[in-house]
């Protein structure tokens, strides 16, 4: 019986250390998926701010292009209105019979391009 109980205690001790083997190994590649882990969310964190920080920039330069848009938007509403009263103000002048001045008649008024005066050039 003697040597049954050893070989039963060999037995129990291999089962042992087989067992205190495995968990180790366990526990080994626990700690290295988790620090996978870690190393993916660092690296998806500093990838988050980058784009967090392209957004700002990109949110940026379309203010700026919509600032630019509103100015061209408005400087063109502006020359149309120009052109439209250049042109009322000609059809005006164009309607108005010839007033006998007396004066030479080799003149006649014609509106400046850009404010809308009168100027008086040869016929």
């Amino acid at each position: 019986r003697a040597s049954g109980s050893s070989s039963q205690l060999l037995a129990h001790l291999g089962t042992t250390t087989k067992n205190r083997d495995a968990q180790r190994r366990f526990r080994q590649r626990q700690r290295e998926a988790f620090a996978s882990m870690e190393a993916r969310v660092r690296a998806q964190e500093q990838q988050l701010q980058s784009l967090y920080r392209e957004k700002r920039m990109v949110e940026q330069h379309n203010e700026v292009l919509l600032r630019q848009l509103r100015a061209y938007e408005q400087n063109a509403e502006q020359q149309q209105q120009r052109q439209q009263q250049q042109e009322e103000e000609q059809k005006r002048q164009q309607a108005r019979p010839p007033a006998d001045t007396g004066h030479d008649d080799s003149y006649r008024p014609q509106l400046c391009c850009l404010c809308g005066s009168a100027i008086m050039q040869p016929r």
